[in-house]
């Protein structure tokens, strides 16, 4: 039987069609399934999945639903740094290693919803910023983060600002390259990559090779739990055998096709299974 499957965003907010939740809702269509992307404060479906691509979630964006509607990710309305790390740094505490100085906003603290003129301005500003100007200017650079010897070495603005974290810098090598591994999970399926990268922060566009994992960590297990997510990706490294939560995102991206993909899309039949 088809089902009705709500993507719930935020009013005016545009589709990415990289963001994995779009995938899915593509193969859920190619199976019969009706879909809608609604922004509707009351939403009606057999699932819904709340995916508003922002740090903090305004209680008065998540759409109200029916006790029968499977809302997913409902209690995911907070992804801050402060929220979901385990490895703040703070001026007081003992630690003598590497920090690395972030925004508390996911994605260099440059999604907001709604974005206010300030955000905008704030923007457009953190163009100036570099890796020789970011302390003079009070403000980091747009698409990278400080990485810095020792805590003491953190200007005295950044301890006094709200949006801003800092954090022990956790590096996971493989030889001259930089690791940095992904649980990407969506209900019961999942799959994991590992990426090289010849920077310290691995990103996809200084990635140099990948690979799949099957095993992940039961530390992420707990965190998946303790923060509340039916989809998502969690970023992370292995540091002295343990595995380290670097970053949540309730609305990644994806590119290229895999048949991951497709496992993932067949969590819909195990939640409602008879059904679909």
């Amino acid at each position: 039987m088809p089902l009705h499957i709500a993507l719930a965003i935020a009013p005016g907010a545009p589709q990415n069609p990289s963001a994995l939740a779009v995938r899915l809702c593509d193969i859920w269509r190619d199976r019969g399934h009706r879909v809608s992307v609604t922004s509707a404060r009351f939403v009606e479906a057999d699932c819904a999945l709340l995916h508003i691509d922002t740090t903090v979630v305004k209680p008065d964006l998540v759409p109200e639903a029916p006790p029968a509607t499977l809302f997913l990710n409902k209690r995911v309305v907070d992804i801050s740094k402060r929220r979901v790390s385990r490895n703040l740094v703070s001026p007081s505490d003992d630690y003598a290693g590497p920090v690395i100085v972030k925004t508390d906003g996911n994605y260099y603290g440059l999604t907001l919803t709604p974005e206010t003129l300030s955000h905008k301005l704030t923007k457009i500003l953190r163009k100036g910023a570099g890796p020789k100007t970011w302390r003079y200017l009070h403000m980091l650079p747009k698409t990278s983060y400080p990485i810095l010897n020792t805590k003491s070495e953190v200007p005295d603005w950044v301890w006094r600002r709200d949006d801003l974290v800092v954090e022990r810098f956790m590096a996971e090598r493989k030889g001259d390259l930089y690791v940095l591994r992904m649980w990407i999970f969506f209900g019961g399926r999942e799959y994991g990559v590992k990426l090289y990268g010849d920077q310290a922060v691995v990103k996809r566009d200084n990635t140099v090779r990948f690979e799949y994992l099957t095993d992940v960590p039961q530390e992420l297990r707990r965190e998946r739990k303790r923060l509340g997510f039916d989809f998502g990706k969690f970023d992370y490294v292995i540091e002295n055998g343990k595995a380290q939560l670097l970053d949540a995102n309730s609305t990644p991206t994806i590119t290229g096709d895999s048949p991951s993909l497709l496992n993932l899309a067949d969590a819909l039949s195990d939640m409602f299974a008879g059904r679909c």
